[in-house]
């Protein structure tokens, strides 16, 4: 009996454990679930199960806060002071480090199956990953707790979409873009950035799409497979049409007004400067358009403009659209070639992508040119995409490679990789591959730390001659072919005392 009062206290924690701003942004997701039961049903007819969906927050320190699951996972204990919208809050503390979570932060993630419910099926759950707040000057406008609610938004709509909205599965494109694809994807952009601009919605907004859809037909005519057609269009509506419910939201929110509940929190203003919001998106796009050798970042923008413009000027249309391509060219006959040749002046969209995809292929071929002993650091047990964290005085996108000419810098949390000057590259989203092409003499590198008994080092220093890379803890593999560095953990937290 003793034992069992002991360990009561276990099964809860007070919500004075949680830090204030996780706090706070549990108050934000309650908003976010009223500012949804104002738009939801407009945004998409049936969309009514967004409250259902468990919420995944996890903090750079290793704090996991769930919000409504049916049956938590194992290190999850309640929070029960506090309930999001009537929904239990839980708290996993197992894995947090000693670094306090500091500054504003920003959750980016998706829709993961996330433990399972009590008939022991998998429960479909938007899992959100919070960093430090360092994106673009331009995008950080005042509305940061709006910019996040519409996060949340995007990604319970994605759920919306597994569970009720069907398509046929064509999978995610992987295109390294030719002149081609390059300029006739600008030619979209700009046709449906000048529709979406357009007040004569009768005459202006469907000559514009009839460009859309010759400019489409010729990209994909010269330059794609059918299958790349069709993932293409695929990744348009699942993507698209999660930004169109973000835009939507701001929409709906202009027109039938929203009156905001969430008080005392400086990083909100309650949806005031719905322009302000707007014109981010606006902004992205115009990027976008310009970037068109970036073929994944167009899907979110070039899907919702086609939803927004088929709102325009077909309301009711999600009842009968399949995919949005394919719905403009059934509305709209396409251009001819004369006038887009003439409207977009294809000539110097050709010549300006010319030049950088030339640049992107010599940088290609100079880097799988070097020979020598060859190191690949390895962030995949830290989950960490290498493109959100490096930072490269040029970096051209082939696939899922990032080219580095003039090398690049890491750093996330309290890992670090200096000195990599030489071109570089990362695959697959973790790994990064150096080659050293200095005559081999001897061990090349060094590693200083904490040695462990199974191999691994923990406040590690791995010295080699093209990089340093500091870590919490690392593994070191040496093969006649590379020598690879394991990156196993983001922060050092308590498993650093262990010796």
């Amino acid at each position: 009996m003793l034992a069992s009062l002991l360990f009561i206290p276990m099964l809860m924690v007070p919500a004075a454990n949680l830090p204030d701003l996780v706090r706070a942004e549990l108050k934000r997701v309650e908003e976010m679930y009223r500012v949804l039961d104002v738009a939801a049903t407009k945004i998409w007819p049936g969309w009514d199960d967004y409250r259902s969906i468990p919420l995944v927050l996890e903090y750079e320190n290793g704090l996991r806060v769930l919000v409504g699951h049916p049956k938590p996972p194992s290190g999850f204990v309640p929070v029960p002071e506090i309930n999001v919208a009537g929904r239990a809050v839980f708290a996993d503390f197992s894995h947090i480090g000693p670094a306090p979570i500091t500054g504003i932060q920003r959750g980016s993630g998706g829709a993961i199956p996330f433990g399972e419910g009590p008939d022991g099926k998998p429960v479909l759950a938007v899992h959100l990953r919070f960093h430090p707040d360092e994106g673009p000057e331009e995008d950080r406008i005042g509305e940061r707790a709006e910019q996040q609610m519409l996060v949340y938004i995007h990604e319970l709509f994605h759920c919306f979409q597994r569970t009720k909205v069907e398509r046929k599965m064509y999978g995610n494109l992987r295109y390294n873009p030719d002149i081609t694809y390059a300029v006739y994807s600008e030619v979209e952009g700009l046709a449906l950035e000048r529709a979406l601009g357009a007040r004569d919605n009768a005459t202006l907004a469907p000559q514009y799409l009839g460009d859309f859809v010759a400019a489409r037909k010729k990209k994909r005519a010269e330059s794609m497979t059918e299958e790349q057609a069709n993932q293409e269009r695929w990744e348009e509506f699942v993507e698209g049409s999660a930004m169109y419910a973000e835009l939507r939201t701001l929409d709906v929110l202009r027109s039938d007004g929203f009156e905001p509940k969430l008080t005392g929190d400086a990083e909100y203003r309650g949806f005031s400067d719905l322009a302000a919001l707007s014109k981010v998106y606006a902004d992205r796009m115009s990027r976008v358009i310009s970037d068109s050798k970036q073929a994944r970042k167009r899907f979110y923008y070039y899907g919702a403009s086609q939803a927004l413009l088929l709102d325009r000027l077909f309301p009711g249309w999600q009842k009968e659209v399949e995919f949005f391509d394919q719905e403009m060219e059934r509305r709209f006959p396409p251009s001819g070639m004369a006038r887009l040749e003439t409207e977009y002046n294809i000539a110097g969209i050709a010549k300006r992508h010319g030049a950088e995809l030339g640049a992107r292929d010599s940088a290609y071929r100079a880097i799988k040119s070097r020979s020598g002993r060859v190191y690949v650091i390895d962030f995949k047990k830290a989950g960490q995409d290498v493109s959100a964290v490096a930072k490269a005085p040029k970096t051209h996108q082939l696939g899922l490679i990032l080219l580095w000419p003039e090398g690049a810098g890491i750093s996330f949390d309290e890992v670090e990789v200096s000195r990599l000057t030489v071109p570089s590259m990362s695959e697959q989203f973790y790994y990064v591959r150096v080659v050293d092409t200095a005559p081999p003499s001897g061990k090349a590198w060094s590693i200083e730390g904490d040695a462990q008994p199974d191999g691994t080092y923990r406040r590690a220093l791995v010295r080699t001659p093209v990089f340093t890379l500091k870590a919490p803890h690392v593994r070191v593999l040496e093969t006649k072919e590379f020598v690879k560095i394991q990156v196993l953990a983001r922060v050092c937290g308590r498993s650093c005392s262990s010796q």
